[in-house]
């Protein structure tokens, strides 16, 4: 569990108390002390993991030259073994200057720095789908990367102007597209990318290149076989394995679907014990499909139930259950733990529905772009920002999501499951990364593998949607996967053992009721008043809207969520 952080200079004259807020700030943001420093004439780095509880996971070499990684690379060789170092390894890559057919052949989740301190050079890098985030700032003097986004935004030195359309973009969908966030001056490296920065004669040469596409670096198929699914089991069987680590025990989410199903079933082929945690509304499907398969599975199963269940911080909740099981942790503590996170969009394509599938086999590419943004429940809310801001289009959302999607004619679906990948979820598991600090939990995410993810794309669109390769795959794992009944998406195929009616739905429509009211308020109020986020919204017509949704006049509980998780990043 490492974060990391650093400062690149134009010049020998380096910024110290930029470098000793940087230092203050990330202590504060880790916990504790116990960090690794690293400064070279033109720059200071510095970084934290929490399973050595020291420094970092680094090496530095005879030349002071050194690297740091966060996450997991899982870089295949020649002879299919996998580098034992990691660092080492993608550091000399790296000096050798062919860092990118390194990472080319990792498969894991992760991000890290490497610098050349002779020739004051430095690479930043992510992995194939840019899960584990390294965000940069960029100004005249120096450039400022981080594996956490807070920690840029609470130096004093920053710029944190707003993008307005990025902001309205961030507020319709939730995220923001491409390699952008809601800051001018603040960039998140794509997918698959290597950011590389040489500071000479008073300025900073940035360079950005793509080691990875899985449009472009991925052989596509024209029909599934049954030995494509079999070998899509055997590579997740895989990605389990190398990530477990010969670990005799291990901890999981287990919800009542399919994605936490299988991750645990393919866990348990290589531990003894396997504790899980399930959150749910009491009573409902996800709440006893769980509890069912976990006593056929012989997980030992604990679950916590929830009147109101509007998507937590999930790493929090789970930490700090393995603490009440084990004192003797902390809430940063390190704790591994799996999660079935990837698999619904990965593998069973859940947002392509049968109005956007149609509109797309028809050529009416702007038609289904807009069925995939209802899907997402998109919408810009021009109501509530500033006249001086207003750009207001019915086409505003569409023709920004419309740059990002790369039409496949021999698989127009193919072109938004691209768009899915490189949108939503490289930024899925942004809250986790960003709280990591807090909670200490490092997932293990199998279904972001990339060679599990090389060999869905491989398969046409056809047999993916609507879980129908999921389905046949599903039907691999251990006969007690299947006994006992698992939620399953509307549209899609369903589960034939025979539900019971009068249970819940894990994310039916909430009821606006006073609690779910007062929820709300109280986490709203929390953004300060000189927020940046008035600098867009106005703050009579919000502040308007709060007062008629704390009397239940109207709901308004859209705007204050997306002006919550908008003051977050």
């Amino acid at each position: 569990m490492t974060v990391f952080a650093g400062i690149i200079f134009t010049d020998d004259h380096s910024h110290l108390d930029l470098q000793k807020e940087m230092k203050v700030n990330f202590s504060r943001l880790i916990g504790c002390t116990h960090s690794a420093e690293y400064t070279t004439e033109r720059s200071f780095f510095i970084a934290y993991d929490a399973n050595s509880n020291t420094g970092a996971k680094e090496v530095v070499n005879d030349s002071a030259n050194f690297g740091w990684l966060s996450g997991e690379s899982f870089i295949r060789n020649d002879d299919n073994t996998y580098a034992s170092d990691e660092v080492s390894y993608i550091l000399d890559y790296f000096l050798r200057k062919n860092l990118s057919s390194c990472l080319k052949r990792a498969r894991g989740v992760f991000s890290g720095v490497c610098v050349n301190r002779e020739q004051n050079q430095y690479s930043v890098f992510t992995d194939k789908l840019g899960i584990r985030p390294v965000y940069i700032y960029q100004s005249d003097k120096f450039i400022i990367v981080s594996s956490v986004l807070s920690l840029i935004k609470s130096l004093n030195s920053i710029d944190l102007s707003y993008d307005v359309d990025d902001v309205a973009i961030f507020a319709g969908l939730g995220f923001c597209l491409g390699n952008r966030t809601p800051y001018k001056n603040i960039t998140r490296l794509e997918a698959g990318s290597i950011a590389q920065f040489k500071s000479i004669s008073g300025t900073i040469q940035a360079k950005f290149y793509s080691y990875w596409s899985y449009s472009k670096d991925v052989t596509t198929k024209s029909e599934t076989t049954d030995a494509d699914i079999v070998e899509l089991y055997e590579i997740f069987k895989e990605a389990v394995f190398i990530r477990n680590k010969n670990q005799k025990s291990a901890i999981s989410f287990l919800s009542g679907g399919m994605d936490s199903r299988t991750v645990t079933a393919m866990v348990n082929q290589f531990v003894d014990t396997q504790t899980t945690y399930n959150y749910s509304k009491n009573n409902s499907q996800d709440q006893i499909f769980a509890r069912d398969y976990a006593k056929n599975a012989k997980l030992q199963h604990n679950e916590q139930s929830f009147k109101q269940l509007e998507y937590p911080n999930w790493s929090s909740l789970i930490s700090k259950s393995i603490i009440q099981n084990n004192p003797s942790l902390s809430n940063n503590s390190y704790k591994r733990v799996w999660s079935g996170d990837g698999g619904s969009v990965g593998l069973g394509m859940v947002y392509i529905t049968k109005n956007l599938e149609e509109a797309l086999l028809n050529e009416q590419f702007d038609t289904g772009i807009v069925h995939l943004m209802k899907t997402f429940g998109a919408s810009v809310p021009f109501t509530f920002i500033k006249n001086d801001f207003i750009t207001e289009s019915k086409d505003f959302l569409l023709n920004h999501v419309r740059k990002h999607i790369q039409i496949n004619s021999d698989d127009p679906v193919k072109g938004i499951y691209n768009f899915l990948l490189y949108n939503d979820q490289k930024r899925h598991m942004d809250q986790h990364y960003e709280t990591i600090c807090e909670h200490g939990v490092e997932m293990m995410l199998p279904f972001f593998d990339s060679e599990f993810l090389s060999k869905i794309y491989s398969l046409p669109s056809k047999d993916l949607i609507y879980h129908r390769a999921y389905a046949k795959w599903f039907n691999l794992f251990p006969s007690y996967v299947t006994e006992t009944a698992w939620q399953t998406y509307p549209e899609h195929i369903e589960c034939p053992i025979k539900v019971d009616l009068s249970l819940g739905y894990q994310w039916a429509g909430s009821v606006n009721t006073w609690s779910s009211r007062l929820q709300d308020t109280r986490k709203f109020l929390k953004i300060k008043y000189n927020s940046p986020v008035f600098n867009v919204f106005s703050r009579l017509k919000i502040y308007t809207a709060l007062v008629l949704h704390i009397l239940g006049i109207q709901n308004y509980s859209y705007i204050l969520k997306k002006l919550i998780k908008l003051d977050c990043n």
